[in-house]
């Protein structure tokens, strides 16, 4: 039976973590099969198979490798953009953890930035001026711009949300971090880049600063230093020399600014900060702004490229030297910002997948829990209709007996009259005729006595027990009343 291929979203959902890394690559049949059999027990893998059988399920796996589903969340938010739709309320929450995150690492960094600003041992005539201001720059200014990077449309609310669909008390995914081993070798690369940039800008434009502060490479200078240097000698430079060191648009950065906040790049790499991936996306924004700045025109007419570099000037200039030294920093320092803002879309993409995922499966738990939940009830008032059934069934039966037993009591009521009618009917018959025995025995023993003269009483009395023998046969009560009269009877003669 030829059965309809799967469901291109719901086969995504169940390899993405099979074809991941060099896995994404692959195109051979062989090898995806190969692969997908090693991974046939896992149950939503499991279940495509039995429902499509092998064969479909490798051909859309491999439809969607030759489409680059795989290799990129971007692309598989192209394709199946519904897994990365991201709700009202998850976007509130994210921005309620990115806040709580900035403010927090926004703190520590103006601590340290502080506590650095009190060791530091140098600072020229200039700074000793305007001390109160570079402080304030530096806890202040710095903290506006970095707040007002990180901040900006948040709320403060718990970054931790309890759903209130579910039991389930869910933690935000947000916000992103990188792993700090990456964190820190990314910010330490920004920094000797900046450095870099920085110093060769000097030794191009105020190369005797250097020989005086004895900085005869970029690692002699920490990234912090360079502020009180570029505030003070940016002012005695030819206009011509920094109109390229400002931007076009009102209000934004120039250099010292910029430094003032690359100098939290150095801070958060010394003291081993975490910082979240929108902060070190926004070092990394603010340090390419400071490099592109550095770089300025090309010290000559020629249009300057990347793949012209070499034959465009002359490497024995040392103005052609400092500014490819500028310019490797800005390309470097673009291509860094462009990858990880790259690698953090992608991470945020699988976020977002991943919360996808979750609130499809805890709506399902919420509909089997909701069923659960029915079904309970319908046992308890099955149990509790049932017993009602019992119970009028019970009251039904022993309403029977009830009656039952009053119409027996009324038959035998009705018997037992019968036979005590029947009873006293005989028995006063029975009177009656032992009544009207002993009268007649009674009186013809009277007459006899009488005739007999007292003399023979004895025989007379002889002739009443023959009278009352022969009654023998009628009941006691006869006997007595014949043998009460009788004596009666001969009590009284006497």
């Amino acid at each position: 039976m030829v059965k309809n291929p799967p469901d291109e979203r719901v086969v995504y959902i169940a390899f993405k973590n099979v074809f991941k890394g060099q896995d994404a690559f692959l195109r051979q049949s062989k090898r995806i099969s190969k692969l997908i059999s090693l991974h046939q027990n896992d149950p939503s893998v499991k279940g495509l198979i039995k429902e499509h059988n092998i064969d479909n399920v490798s051909n859309t796996v491999k439809e969607l490798l030759k489409e680059k589903v795989f290799e990129s969340t971007l692309e598989a938010k192209l394709r199946f953009p519904e897994l990365f739709d991201v709700s009202p309320a998850q976007s509130a929450e994210r921005a309620v953890s990115e806040a709580e995150a900035a403010k927090h690492e926004a703190d520590v960094i103006k601590d340290v930035a502080e506590g650095y600003q009190e060791e530091s041992p140098e600072t020229n005539e200039d700074d000793q001026d305007t001390n109160a201001d570079t402080i304030k720059g530096r806890t202040g200014t710095t903290e506006e711009m970095l707040q007002q990077h990180t901040l900006q449309g948040t709320a403060t609310e718990p970054a931790k949300k309890l759903s209130t669909s579910f039991l389930t008390s869910v933690p935000s995914l947000y916000p992103v971090y990188l792993p700090f081993l990456t964190q820190h070798k990314i910010l330490v690369s920004v920094q000797d880049l900046l450095e870099k940039a920085c110093f060769a800008y000097a030794s191009e434009h105020f190369p005797t600063v250097l020989t005086s502060k004895g900085w005869d490479c970029a690692e002699a200078v920490e990234l912090t230093q360079w502020k009180p240097v570029f505030r003070t000698q940016l002012r005695q430079l030819p206009s011509s020399t920094t109109s390229s060191l400002s931007l076009p648009s009102v209000g934004s950065p120039s250099i010292p600014d910029l430094l003032d906040s690359v100098a939290q790049i150095r801070h958060t790499a010394v003291h081993r900060l975490r910082v979240s991936a929108k902060r070190l996306q926004h070092f990394l924004a603010n340090a390419e702004t400071l490099t592109k700045l550095l770089l300025g025109f090309p010290p000559s007419t020629t249009v300057f490229s990347s793949s012209s570099a070499s034959s465009s000037f002359n490497d024995d200039s040392t103005t052609h030297h400092y500014y490819y030294q500028r310019h490797d920093a800005a390309v470097a320092m673009s291509r860094l910002r462009r990858e990880i803002e790259a690698a953090v879309d992608e991470f945020q993409r699988n976020k977002d997948l991943l919360e996808g995922r979750l609130d499809e499966s805890l709506q399902n738990i919420a509909a089997r829990r909701a069923e659960l939940d029915r079904q309970e009830q319908q046992a308890v008032d099955d149990m509790l209709r049932e017993d009602g059934e019992y119970q009028r069934i019970a009251g039904r039966k022993l309403e029977e007996v009830i009656v039952e037993l009053a119409t027996e009591k009324g038959e035998e009521d009705q018997q037992k009259g019968k036979r005590t009618g029947k009873w006293k009917g005989k028995e006063k018959a029975e009177e009656e005729v032992a009544e009207g025995a002993a009268e007649g025995a009674a009186e013809g023993a009277a007459e006899g006595a009488a005739e007999m003269g007292d003399d023979d009483e004895d025989e007379e009395r002889e002739a009443v027990v023959e009278v009352v023998e022969e009654t023998s046969s009628g009941t006691e009560t006869e006997k007595n009343v014949v043998e009460k009269e009788g004596k009666t009877r001969l009590d009284g003669k006497a």
